[in-house]
């Protein structure tokens, strides 16, 4: 037996391609997604994908990856910034 990764944060396709990095809390719990510069203005989706198993035993040969939107946001303004 040796670990095998089921669950990975990524960007979703349908979004714009803005994310930078990518960063996992060493518990992996969290994370610290980063933007690329000019993200104002922009849609990030952001995605739980469930990786299929294809074994027999787990998820079947015929098993895809599954994507779970866990953001989808439009960056008009900086969070911080208020809103008249």
């Amino acid at each position: 037996m040796k670990p095998t990764a089921w669950l990975d944060l990524q960007q979703q396709p349908g979004g714009d391609p803005i994310v930078d990095h990518i960063v996992p809390a060493p518990g992996g719990q969290r994370a610290l997604v980063t933007l690329k510069p000019g993200s104002r203005g922009k849609q990030v989706k952001i995605a739980l994908r469930r990786i299929a198993l294809t074994q027999p035993y787990l998820d079947g040969p015929a098993a895809t990856d599954q994507f779970f939107t866990v953001l989808d946001l439009s960056l008009l303004q900086a969070p911080w910034e208020e809103v008249d």
